[in-house]
């Protein structure tokens, strides 16, 4: 192929180009369109299962604090309750503590009076 031959063709093939140019900027903006949305996409699907595993732990950590809110709700609603128990296992403590003193009032004068055996005689 001679020189003059190879000119033709590519000056064939340019002058295609320039004669069709808004065809061809049609195309390369359609590929970049494509491209565009292909990346695009693959970002949402990335994106929606990144949302999705965050859910599915935000709902299990959800659920674990609406036992500890129930759990805490209960133990708050027998708060009065407990606190009777403990008022009335206070108020037993308060008479074994004083039974308690009687006894050891009475088992001091014994001791004084086992401690003297002559304050029995008499003298």
């Amino acid at each position: 192929m001679t020189t003059a031959a190879v000119r033709m063709r590519y000056s064939a093939a340019v002058n295609w180009v320039v004669d069709n140019a808004v065809l061809v900027s049609f195309l390369v903006g359609l590929v970049a369109v494509l491209c565009a949305l292909v990346v695009l996409a693959v970002r949402m699907r990335g994106a929606y299962v990144r949302v999705r595993a965050a859910t599915t732990t935000l709902s299990a950590a959800g659920g674990a604090l609406a036992e500890d809110v129930n759990r805490v709700t209960v133990a708050l609603a027998a708060l009065p309750e407990r606190q009777l128990e403990v008022h009335q296992a206070i108020a037993d403590l308060q008479a074994r503590a004083a039974a308690v003193g009687v006894l050891a009032r009475h088992a001091v004068v014994a001791q004084r009076i086992l401690r003297r055996p002559l304050w029995f005689v008499g003298q």
